[in-house]
């Protein structure tokens, strides 16, 4: 092995790059950490992922952030996109080895007709809308509607819908963007529908989402082609203590509530309907082959449906981010590789270039998931590190930095993310916001460059 320093780039800076990050500089003195994102802000998935009334969910993130920043071995290089203002090979001069953690961008889509209608939209859309990402501030979706229609059966569409019902008096305390804040708050929708095409047992909601309903009172939870009794004895202890919650909210005497969640089962959608826009969507009715099995196929019945609405989000998965001159799995939509060894097309080993993340191993799993995931992926690494089997750096990162700067781009750091943060915190303590998120890359680049505040 090598006595030299260790220098890693990492490529994204969410949850599966900061586990990453801590991991290798916890377990390797010598390591030092570049983190690159094409956002001005670290965060990723944590920042823009995670929904504004779930905030708690961000602070272990930020906790590991500043363990990471007190190691003085952690640098963070904001606005530099891979694959445009850096090449692989690029980085490949630089670092000894490379981790790709940048995620899963892209929401997968059902290939149904009328998907590209005007009020029919992705969930990475409308959740990045609503969390201030400076790609989608300027998004328009129908909340002037009666009816909206939320397709998927996990915790992104539970997400969705549980936000556009909330309303201005949970959310104004968030740190919610503050054009989705107005727009949410001038909302028509009283009723959003969540379409599974199986049944309640294999939905894909974790126990907490499901219980945290309980919060919304002045919401009516409806459940519809809900059995939970059939095959109870076939259950796991997780998926009979999911739908335990479940029954207990269908058990409820229905009320007049302002509002209206309704979980309509066993029915896939077959086409969003319009002219212009969004006026309905058609449904079919399924039945179960299984309904003990989480991945039972289900067969169509005779029952179609037409659901009126003027607002449809599909919230059927992601796919893993493509990096150019890295190979990529068309049909897991990932990076191939082995416990976070990148392999070709001939199942060789990449030297020096690893994934870790949703980008390893696909859009499955929690923020939490990513801490084991991410350690997996080091472990291998250091192991390659001590078989001196990685790359070796042609010239220093800084040189790197100072290159790209005569190139005409403007990276930020970690002192320029301080200020960005610390404008945001200031502002939102007028408004007893947690903060109020800059959503322009032009005004977040005026005041990074300001002197320190």
């Amino acid at each position: 092995m090598s006595t030299s320093e260790l220098n890693v780039a990492i490529i994204g800076s969410g949850p599966a790059g900061l586990y990453a990050a801590v991991e290798l500089l916890r377990r390797e003195r010598t390591a030092v950490v570049h983190i690159y994102d094409r956002l001005l802000t670290p965060g990723g998935l944590v920042r823009f992922g995670v929904s504004p009334d779930h905030s708690q969910r961000r602070l272990i993130s930020e906790a590991c952030e500043n363990l990471a920043i007190s190691s003085g071995r952690y640098f963070f290089h904001g606005n530099l996109e891979v694959g445009k203002d850096l090449t692989h090979e690029t980085l490949q001069h630089h670092h000894h080895a490379i981790i790709y953690a940048c995620g899963a961008a892209e929401s997968r889509q059902l290939g149904i007709a009328g998907e590209k209608l005007k009020g029919s939209h992705t969930a990475s859309e409308f959740i990045s809308w609503y969390n201030g990402h400076t790609d989608y501030s300027d998004c328009d979706f129908n909340l002037k509607t009666h009816r909206a229609v939320v397709i998927g059966n996990g915790n992104v569409a539970l997400d969705i819908a549980r936000m556009i019902l909330l309303g201005e008096q949970r959310l104004k305390s968030t740190d919610i963007a503050d054009h989705a804040l107005r727009s949410i708050s001038d909302s028509t929708i009283k009723e959003v529908v969540i379409l599974g095409r199986r049944g309640p047992n294999q939905a894909g909601f974790t126990l907490p989402e499901i219980l945290e309903l309980d919060q919304l009172d002045d919401i009516d939870i409806i459940f519809e082609n809900a059995d939970f009794s059939s095959t109870s004895h076939k259950l796991t202890l997780t998926q009979s203590m999911r739908a335990n919650a479940m029954q207990n909210y269908a058990g409820r005497a229905q009320t007049e509530r302002p509002k209206k969640l309704i979980f309509r089962f066993l029915t896939s959608p077959i086409q969003i309907n319009g002219v212009d826009c969004v006026d309905s969507i058609s449904t079919m009715k399924n039945y179960m082959i299984d309904d003990a099995i989480r991945d039972s196929p289900v067969s169509p019945s005779a029952g179609y449906n037409i659901i009126k609405t003027g607002l449809v989000i599909q919230a059927v998965g992601y796919k893993g981010t493509r990096i150019p001159d890295l190979p990529y799995d068309e049909h897991k939509c990932l990076v191939p590789n082995i416990d976070g060894r990148v392999i070709d097309g001939n199942h060789q080993i990449l030297e020096g270039t690893y994934v870790a993340g949703w980008l390893k191993r696909g859009s499955n799993g929690v923020i939490g998931s990513n801490k084991f995931c991410s350690a997996e992926t080091i472990n291998n690494l250091l192991k390659d590190w001590t078989d001196n089997k990685l790359n070796h750096p042609h010239s220093t990162q800084k040189q790197l930095i100072s290159h790209l700067r005569k190139q005409g781009l403007k990276p930020t750091d970690l002192s320029d993310w301080r200020k960005i943060d610390h404008f945001e915190k200031h502002t939102g303590i007028t408004q007893k916001r947690p903060r109020v998120k800059i959503t322009s890359k032009e005004r977040m680049l005026s005041i990074a460059k300001q002197d320190a505040v």
